[in-house]
Parts: C-alpha cells; sequence; structure tokens
C-alpha cells in the first residue's frame, strides 16, 4: 500500500514539477517519509496501529496536491476535504508511540472528534461554494447545492479555528508526554515530541495566518515551510529507530561487561544501564523455595514490587526460578529487548544468585548466633537472678540467724564453733556474688555498661583509665562489650605485668567501638579454646570483629560491634 501511494504521489506531482519544482520535491518527501516510517514501524513488534496511522497520513498529504491531476475531476474536492485529515493521523500516532496500544476512551473521543469536525466543516463549505472560491480550477467537479458566502466564510473560520487549537493541543500533547514519560520510552520518544512540538508551532502559525490573501509564490513559500517542519516527524522516527536498535545491539555488549566475575550488585547496575531503567531491581529466589533475598543477602518481601510495575522471573534450563526483575512499566511495551538482556545476563545472574543465596544464608547463621548469644545471656540473668533472689537470701537468713545465736552460746567452744560457721557462710557469699557476677553482674541491666565497668575495675590491683559512652545499648550489645572488657582485663592482671590499663567505649554512627590497651610486656596470643578465642567467637556471633595487637610496648584489643 505504501508504494501503491508513493507512485501516485509522484504521478499527482507531475504537473506541479514545471511550475515549482521545490515545492514539489518538498511535498514528495513528506509522503515518502510518512511512508517509509509507516514501513520501518512495520518491522517493529506492537506498532500495528501505528503503521496504520502514518499510512492515512501519506494518503492524506498525499490528497492534499491531487487537484493537478484532472482540471475536470473530483481530485480537487478530494483535496479540499480530506487534505487536513493528516494532522488527526498524526496526533493518534503521538498519542501512544513508542507503544502502539489502542487509544483510550477520551483520547479515541478527541482523535476521531478532530476529524469528524474538520470534514464536517470542508464538506459544508463544498457544499455552498465554488471551487474558484478556494483557488481550485473553476472546471473542476465540485457538489454545489447552494451558494452562500457567508456559510462559506464561516466553514473557513471554523476549519481555521480548529486547525489553530489542533495545532497548540498537538504541542502539549507532545510536551506532556515527553515529560511524563519514563525510562526507555523516553529515550524512543524524545526525538520524536521535540520533532512534533516544533511541526505544531510552524503549522498553527501557518494556520492562524492565513495564506488566502497572499500572491502565489508567497503561498508556496509558506506551504513549503510546513511541509518541512512535518517532514522533522519521520525524519525523528528514524532517530527513534536507530536508538532502538542501538539498545538491541547494546545488549552483545553486555554479554562482554558480565563476562568477567561480577558481583551482584554489578549485574543490577549494568541491566539498569542497557534497559535505560535506573529503578531497576533483582531480587533472588530463595534456594529452599520460599522467601526472597536482595544482592546483599536480606531477605525482601516481593509483593509490593509487582504494584504497577514490569516483571520478569528467570529461569535455569531445569525451570528452577533464579530471580524476578522488578522494572519500570515502559519495559513491558519491549519484551524483545528484555529477553535479549535476559539471555546475555543469564549466566551471571545464576552466578549472582549463588553469591546472593550465599549471603542469605551467611545472614541466617550470623542471625542464628547472635539468637543463641541472646537465649544464652538471658539465662545467665535468670540464674544470677535466681542466686541473688534465692541461695544467696537464705544464707544472708543463716548468718543473722548464726548472730543471734551467738549470744546465747554458753561455752567458749560454740561460741568458737558459731564463728567459724559465721566466717565460712560469709566465704560463701563472697564466692556466690562472684559467681553471679561472672554470670551477668545485676549492675549491668540496673545501670548500664559504664558502671558495670567500673565495678570489675575496682577490684584490680592496677590503675584503669575508663571513658565509656553513657548511652544505654541493646542488652545483646552491651553484655558482649562488657564480656570483652572482662576478659581482656583479665588477661592483663594475669599474663601482662602491666601497671596501667585503659578501656575506651564509643559508639561511632552504627557501631560500637571497644578498645583495651596496656603497657605490659606484650606476647598475647590467640589460642584455640582459650579466652581470647572464645571472645571472638562471641563477638563474631553478633556480627562483630576483633583484632588484637600486641608487641613489646603491650597489647591492644580493638572490637567493633554493631549497634543499629
Amino acid at each position: 500500500m505504501t508504494g501503491g501511494i508513493f507512485a501516485f504521489a509522484v504521478l499527482a506531482l507531475l504537473p506541479a514539477w514545471s511550475i515549482n519544482p521545490l515545492l514539489a520535491l518538498v511535498n514528495l518527501a513528506v509522503t515518502l517519509g510518512f511512508g517509509g516510517t509507516a514501513l520501518v514501524l512495520a518491522g517493529e513488534p506492537h506498532q500495528g496501529s501505528n503503521v496504520r496511522a502514518f499510512v492515512v497520513a501519506a494518503a492524506c498529504w498525499t490528497a492534499g496536491y491531487t487537484s493537478a491531476l484532472a482540471p475536470s475531476g473530483p481530485w480537487a474536492v478530494i483535496q479540499w476535504v480530506l487534505g487536513p485529515l493528516v494532522f488527526p493521523a498524526l496526533m493518534a500516532v503521538l498519542l501512544r508511540y513508542p507503544r502502539s496500544q489502542p487509544l483510550g476512551l477520551p483520547n479515541r473521543v478527541l482523535v476521531v472528534g478532530l476529524a469528524g469536525l474538520l470534514v464536517v466543516l470542508r464538506a459544508t463549505s463544498a457544499l455552498v461554494s465554488e471551487p474558484a472560491w478556494h483557488g481550485f480550477n473553476p472546471r473542476a467537479w465540485w457538489p454545489t447545492v447552494t451558494r452562500s458566502p457567508t456559510v462559506a466564510v464561516i466553514c473557513d473560520v471554523g476549519v481555521t479555528v480548529v486547525g489553530t487549537g489542533a495545532a497548540l493541543l498537538f504541542a502539549v500533547i507532545a510536551a506532556r508526554r515527553l515529560y511524563r514519560t519514563e525510562g526507555i520510552d523516553r529515550r524512543l520518544l524524545h526525538p520524536v515530541a521535540t520533532a512534533a512540538l516544533a511541526a505544531a508551532v510552524v503549522v498553527g502559525a501557518e494556520v492562524t495566518s492565513g495564506t488566502a490573501t497572499l500572491s502565489p509564490t508567497a503561498a508556496d513559500i509558506v506551504f513549503g515551510v510546513e511541509a518541512l517542519a512535518l517532514l522533522t516527524i519521520p525524519a525523528a522516527f528514524g532517530v527513534s529507530a536507530v536508538r532502538r536498535r542501538l539498545a538491541h545491539a547494546a545488549m552483545s555488549q553486555l554479554v562482554v561487561a558480565l563476562a568477567r566475575p561480577v558481583t551482584p550488585d554489578h549485574v543490577r547496575r549494568v541491566l539498569a544501564e542497557s534497559l535505560s531503567d535506573p529503578t531497576l531491581r533483582v531480587i533472588y529466589h530463595h534456594p529452599d523455595g520460599e522467601g526472597h533475598v536482595d544482592p546483599g543477602g536480606m531477605t525482601v518481601d516481593l509483593a509490593p514490587v509487582y504494584a504497577d510495575r514490569c516483571t520478569r522471573t528467570v529461569a535455569t534450563p531445569d525451570g528452577t526460578p533464579l530471580a524476578t526483575l522488578d522494572m519500570h512499566p515502559s519495559l513491558a511495551g519491549h519484551p524483545n529487548l528484555v529477553d535479549a538482556a535476559f539471555s546475555a545476563a543469564r549466566l551471571a545472574l545464576e552466578n549472582s544468585w549463588l553469591q546472593a543465596t550465599t549471603k542469605a544464608s551467611l545472614t541466617e547463621v550470623r542471625e542464628s548466633r547472635a539468637r543463641i548469644v541472646g537465649a544464652g545471656d538471658e539465662a545467665r540473668r535468670r540464674l544470677e537472678r535466681d542466686l541473688h533472689d534465692g541461695v544467696q537470701q537464705r544464707l544472708l537468713a543463716l548468718k543473722v540467724a548464726l548472730a543471734i545465736a551467738r549470744p546465747r552460746a554458753t561455752s567458749p567452744d560454740d561460741r568458737a564453733m558459731i564463728d567459724m560457721v559465721r566466717a565460712e557462710l560469709q566465704e560463701t557469699l563472697d564466692e556466690l556474688r562472684g559467681l553471679a557476677r561472672g554470670l551477668h553482674p545485676a549492675i549491668l541491666t540496673e545501670a548500664g555498661l559504664g558502671p558495670a565497668v567500673h565495678s570489675v575495675v575496682e577490684r584490680l590491683p592496677l590503675e584503669v583509665d575508663i571513658r565509656v559512652d553513657k548511652e544505654r545499648l541493646d542488652p545483646i550489645v552491651d553484655a558482649t562489650a562488657y564480656f570483652v572488657c572482662c576478659e581482656a582485663l583479665a588477661n592483663i592482671v594475669k599474663h601482662s605485668g602491666a601497671r596501667r590499663a585503659a578501656v575506651d567505649v564509643e559508639r561511632h554512627g552504627t557501631v560500637l567501638h571497644v578498645s583495651i590497651r596496656d603497657d605490659g610486656s606484650g606476647g598475647a596470643e590467640e589460642k584455640a579454646g582459650g579466652g581470647l578465642a572464645g571472645l571472638r567467637d562471641r563477638v563474631m556471633a553478633v556480627g562483630g570483629s576483633m583484632r588484637i595487637l600486641s608487641d613489646g610496648g603491650g597489647t591492644r584489643v580493638q572490637v567493633t560491634i554493631p549497634c543499629a
């Protein structure tokens, strides 16, 4: 059909070549541009509606200069009635592109209403006028029913008003669509909307100013400028088609970019750049088939991701789901591009899936260890309370009873025996309090980390400088930092021969930094089954880390504990 329209356009323009060859060439270029754009879009998926619209635009533009074919034929009235329909056809494309879905009801009413109004006005004008009134050959066939210059002028003014409004509306639609479109659709629409905006301004100016009062030469210049402005629209579609093909060609570069070992974050970033979607997310399926994780291995909820988004699931050849890609809705209109990206990135996604799920497993292990540590600390607290409120209170009551009984003892031997039992009870109470403090000191729960560390230092045979933030933290963090300080200070007393030590506990953002240093002989080593090894296990169980720096100038234990 496009070839037939082009051949008819050449035939229709034959008389014009001898009069104004430049204008004839521009008009032929517009027809060829519209028809060529239809052919280009026909090679792309889901563009059938836009192809038909461009075919209509090419046919209507060709009809706009058919009056010279036969001076006495019907071509003049065909040109008069159908010529303006090129603008509703182009408006239909602009409302859809780069998609080709059916127009919604408001847009359909707009396009059909505009086309119908233009046809009615031009047809009414033809019924009440002569061809010469509109610049056509007086011998042309014309469906005159009656002659009414007033009605003809009203209809022509109506066409001018509608044309001006259509041009303004065309410009508004172009600007609005360019502003509201995102993702890859914006890259494709940008040249088209820009050209449509420029063409709307030129055509609107031409329609508003009118050409009836101009000389033939001036009118030809105005028509030529209008045609050149419209010619930018198929040129813009050519640029958009090149961009679409370059996007597909970039998928080969995607294979190269993902060929080397990559991280899950790098895979997401490369896919986002290739698909022009900075909002793209990669959600990995958990190996056990339940739940999903992000590239960092953290559990995420997939349900909210699906709202108003384009999603695709990537699976292994055996059907095992690897990942769900959450993409901008505009990518739903480019399935071939998305498929090409998935094919190029499948191997990298499999590797990323392994990394992400491994991180998720490690996260689960860390969380499990933290829960175990928390449960152990809670058990220590309960045991400390039981010792304090139960056994210790009974021993104190027994000691008081012995103190009351001593004056009533009649013999020195009985009093000596009571004194010995009281001394043993006191020693037992001291040992019991020490045991309770070792399990979980009540002062740590009641007053916090600072007072608890001070209570430990008070019983040590060396001078210790203490700087502890007063901020109360999570009980697990407080307990871990407390036991780090206790174990490190115990090692200083037992092995270093130090005369002075320092304890610094400071929070920086979401990390608690604990540092214990001394001026002893150094040489501290972490041995399997030793106190420092157990300390490291406890710190790692809550996601922290520990470093031991020990030389001839003393020992420094540095611990970091997450405390978000």
